[in-house]
């Protein structure tokens, strides 16, 4: 059979299940995602909600490879029209091969800002630095271009960049 996971959540945070149902419902035809199977489920304590496929948490970045492919997964949901809202490295689990995004705060137009603060967030997770700390004045600039200009080359700009403060080889 296949196996799922059972998301479940206290009665406070009902809301947001709710949410990020919708949201991965709306994101379930770019294949970028898990799924909801089924109806979220609520009782006078919690809610709950099944999701496929199960995945194994994707490791932390290591090579220039890795963090591209990081980078592009973001760049696919922003072309899909689509923003994660917390595109962690945390909020990727690897079914096999394939990478999908969990945990979507909620999807939304991929506005511009929003798309701004997706690579900021992913950016912030790959290098972990905390919001508190101000990001490398290269890596800040290549954010607010991305903001300015959503391309692919602008982002693939930002992961060069990201894997150079790493200090991974070419």
């Amino acid at each position: 059979g296949t196996i799922l996971a059972l998301k479940v959540v206290e009665i406070r945070s009902v809301g947001r299940l709710h949410q990020e149902a919708k949201a991965l419902t709306m994101a379930r035809d770019t294949g970028l995602t898990v799924s909801p199977v089924g109806e979220l489920i609520e009782t006078p304590d919690c809610a709950a909600l099944l999701l496929s496929p199960v995945g194994e948490s994707l490791p932390r970045p290591t090579t220039r490879r890795e963090v591209r492919n990081l980078f592009e997964m973001l760049w696919q949901l922003h072309e899909n029209g689509l923003a994660h809202g917390d595109p962690r490295v945390p909020n990727v689990i690897l079914n096999g091969e394939e990478r999908l995004w969990i945990d979507l705060v909620e999807v939304l137009d991929a506005s511009p800002t929003l798309k701004q603060v997706d690579a900021e967030i992913l950016t912030r997770s790959i290098l972990e630095v905390d919001l508190s700390f101000s990001l490398d004045v290269e890596v800040q600039q290549l954010i607010d271009d991305y903001g300015t200009s959503a391309t692919q080359a602008t982002l693939y700009r930002l992961a060069e960049e990201v894997c150079q403060t790493l200090g991974f080889p070419n």
